[in-house]
């Protein structure tokens, strides 16, 4: 399961949203792997062929964020990241302020160049809820909005996009890596992986709003 961020590729819009993303699978060893997504989901309408996003993965500890980016919105031109208080970093770590030096554990990229139901519903009428101000992000060349709190970051490109069936209600997307990053203690050198007992686990999602935890064992041990 991965909290899936983008940017909006137009001036005017450009501020972060987020869904989760919980049907994904890998298709080969090339960095390829694809994902089912409701055609409804606003993120939907945002995923074109050559569209380059980001992918965060979550712990245990960021349960109830996932819980919150999944029932909410980024319909309607709002930033959801702000609303949810969600603090937002550049892919691998680098604030999205420059001036701003981020704090915790080493990062390392292994690769090198190598849903959650989301309401897109309007709000109700006569609701005031004021709105927090966008803010506009601008990204280099091959960087992407991340989740700071998440232990991994990912920087993918979508491949293809089509449809599964005809009349179906989702689309299947087909994205490549080109880029990782990962925190040094959930990697054992060859393996993105919980190693360290004294770190959250890894969250992933069984559906119905229940969650798993990812935990490591070497061959051979109880």
């Amino acid at each position: 399961m991965c909290i899936r961020d983008s940017t909006n590729a137009d001036e005017e819009n450009q501020f972060a949203n987020m869904m989760v993303l919980s049907w994904l699978a890998p298709v080969n060893n090339k960095s390829m792997f694809m994902f089912s997504i409701n055609k409804r989901r606003h993120t939907a309408t945002r995923l074109m062929e050559g569209t380059v996003f980001g992918l965060s993965v979550p712990t245990e500890e960021m349960r109830e964020l996932v819980l919150q980016i999944g029932s909410n919105s980024g319909h309607g031109q709002k930033d959801k990241a702000a609303k949810l208080g969600v603090a937002l970093c550049r892919s691998g770590w680098a604030p999205l302020d420059p001036e701003r030096a981020m704090e915790g554990e080493e990062s390392v990229n292994p690769f090198g160049a190598l849903e959650e139901e989301e309401d897109d519903e309007e709000e109700e009428d006569g609701q005031d809820e004021p709105q927090p101000k966008k803010r506009k992000i601008e990204l280099g060349p091959g960087e992407v909005v991340a989740v700071e709190a998440a232990v991994a970051h990912l920087v993918c490109t979508v491949v293809t996009k089509q449809e599964i069936a005809e009349e179906d209600d989702h689309w299947l997307v087909v994205a490549r890596i080109s880029d990782a990053y990962v925190r040094s203690s959930y990697w054992n050198g060859k393996t993105f992986c919980g190693n360290d007992a004294e770190k959250p686990s890894i969250l992933t999602f069984f559906g119905s709003q229940t969650f798993g935890r990812m935990n490591f064992f070497e061959h051979g041990t109880n």
